[in-house]
């Protein structure tokens, strides 16, 4: 990855930043949506190469983190995830 990007900064996201240079861009996932749904539209619009950073910051519990996140990590979006 060249360069690190949050669409939080100008309200930027998706294919139009990876047009720009920038392979990476950060989501804070609401509990309130599905994840999958989410992952399913990113994925099918995202160019090769192109990846998503997860910020949750919702402190989550070790009772049922691990396996969303290997769910999410099957996804070729998948970059990181974020958890404080």
């Amino acid at each position: 990855m060249d360069r690190f990007y949050t669409s939080k900064a100008d309200g930027g996201g998706g294919p139009a930043i990876f047009a720009k240079g920038l392979h990476l861009d950060e989501i804070s996932p609401s509990p309130f949506e599905n994840i999958f749904d989410q992952l399913d539209a990113m994925q099918a619009v995202a160019p090769e190469g192109f990846k998503i950073h997860f910020d949750f910051t919702m402190h989550g519990t070790d009772d049922h983190m691990f396996t969303l996140l290997d769910r999410m990590a099957a996804y070729r979006i998948a970059g990181c995830f974020e958890d404080r």
